[in-house]
């Protein structure tokens, strides 16, 4: 089975992965941030990524959250 971005990502360069993602928490932890703003966040970040299966999967998170279908 072919990879998604992000694993083709993390097998080319793991240290730059392990930030991004870090990144990426970092934001989710964010007290300021409600939760549709999160989602929306972490479905950019995805998307610049190519990490397809990311943003489907999130999609309906931030509909839940009160995200613009």
């Amino acid at each position: 089975m072919a990879k998604n971005t992000m694993e083709l990502f993390e097998d080319e360069a793991p240290e730059v992965a392990a930030a991004f993602n870090n990144l990426i928490m970092a934001v989710v932890k964010r007290p300021a941030l409600d939760a549709k703003t999160k989602q929306l966040i972490y479905i950019a970040m995805k998307a610049a990524m190519g990490d397809d299966s990311a943003v489907k999967a999130h999609i309906p998170m931030a509909k839940a959250a009160g995200g613009d279908p």
